[in-house]
């Protein structure tokens, strides 16, 4: 089934669940293994990560219904391509930032391969949500 056959409540429903969840993943994840810390409380950083995870997620997904050509590609492979595009373009823009404000934006790349990971995680949480869908709606 292609991404652009599907329906806006279903886009937005499985964007804002996953994305989510996501986010809460992303949360504990940085809790466990970051070095310097989270600044706020526990609550509100929880709030934070869910609705950041659930803005990006449904970008995402719209950005793949828009551009994605999904009848000869895998849901795996149009999820984890868009979520890594959008990635590199903040890694370059980032780049670009620290090169003319290099006291404001530092360029690290251990945080820039963690960032990655994470947004393949999402990629594939994405894409294999979409595919059960279509398996579901098409058996």
């Amino acid at each position: 089934m292609p991404l652009k056959d599907m329906s806006l409540a279903e886009l937005s429903w499985t964007g804002v669940s996953f994305g989510a969840l996501w986010g809460l993943l992303n949360f504990g994840l940085d809790y466990l293994f970051r070095n310097d810390g989270l600044d706020g409380s526990i609550p509100l950083l929880i709030l934070s990560f869910s609705v950041a995870g659930a803005l990006f997620s449904l970008f995402i997904l719209f950005l793949a219904a828009w551009f994605a050509d999904a009848e000869r590609q895998s849901p795996y492979l149009t999820m984890i391509r868009i979520s890594v595009l959008i990635w590199l373009i903040s890694v370059v823009m980032g780049g670009v930032a620290s090169r003319y404000n290099p006291d404001r934006y530092h360029f690290d790349w251990m945080d820039h391969f963690w960032g990655g990971s994470k947004v393949l995680l999402l990629g594939f949480l994405l894409g294999w949500r979409i595919k059960r869908l279509t398996l579901k709606r098409f058996g």
